[in-house]
Order: structure tokens, then sequence, then C-alpha cells
């Protein structure tokens, strides 16, 4: 005589409510994870690009071409500042700026308005000089443009 055994079907499992809120949950934050990761990539190539700039800014203090640093400005600077004005200046700036500089800080700042980068050179011959040059770009806007350059002996003084 054989014996036979029957296996009995197990009952389907049901998904709990709170299951399906828990995979929303995790599927929403790697979304949100996704796109900060895809912003700050974008950002880098931004920060790139506004540096590129401001490294041109430099070159013109260096080489006392004060017209092409002014034509790096955006419409403002260039009502405040005429290539006269930038070129004593820079001839100004010679007796302190010897040697290439070092970024030593960069500030950046994304708002409703647009982005904006503050660079801070630090040239490192005695005195010791920083200058710090802030390139912006409105949100409709495709370049970048200087806002604002200023030099001081103190770092700190910049940061304000």
């Amino acid at each position: 005589m054989e014996t036979v055994t029957t296996e009995r079907p197990q009952p389907k499992r049901r998904i709990k409510l709170s299951e399906i809120l828990l995979l929303v949950v995790l599927l929403a934050l790697c979304i949100f994870l996704l796109k900060m990761l895809m912003d700050q990539l974008s950002l880098r190539h931004e920060v790139q690009a506004a540096k590129t700039v401001s490294n041109r800014v430099i070159d013109d203090i260096a080489k006392q071409n004060a017209a092409d640093a002014r034509n790096l400005g955006d419409s403002g600077f260039q009502k405040a500042h005429s290539v006269t004005q930038l070129t004593s200046l820079f001839k100004q700036a010679a007796q302190v700026t010897h040697g290439k500089p070092l970024v030593v800080k960069q500030i950046i700042n994304n708002d409703k308005y647009g982005q904006a980068v503050g660079i801070i050179y630090r040239y490192p011959d005695k005195p010791v000089y920083y200058v710090r040059i802030v390139v912006t770009k409105p949100k409709s806007a495709s370049n970048w443009h200087m806002t604002s350059i200023s030099g001081n002996n103190s770092e700190q003084a910049l940061l304000k």
C-alpha cells in the first residue's frame, strides 16, 4: 500500500499597505538623491566655466590689459569702471601681484536669480596680497560675467 501525500497550497501572500508605502518612499528618496547628484555634477561644470572667466581677469591684471578685463564684466561693472580707471588700478596692483596666484577659496551661491561664484586668489610673494573676483550668471543667461573685483592684504576682509 502506497501512501500519497498531498501538499496543501500555500495561501498567496498579500502585500500590506505599509509595505507599499515603504516602497514608494524608497523610490521617491532614490529619485531625489539622483536629482541631487545630477545637480552637483552640473554645478561642477558651471563652477569651472566661472573660474575660466576669473582666471582671464587674473591674466589681464598681470598683462595690464584693462580693456579685456572690462569686457569680461557685466553691464553694471562696465558702467561703473572705465578702461582708464581699471588701468590705473591694475598699475597700483602690479606692485603687489607678483607671481602666479593660488586659489584659496571658492564661494558658490545658487538662488532663484541665478548663480554667483566668488574666487579668492592669494599672491604668494611678499607682501601677501589677495584678490577676490565675483562672476555671475543670471538665470536666463548662458554666459558668465564679472560683477566685481577687489583686493586686500587680508583674506578675511574679502570674505565680508
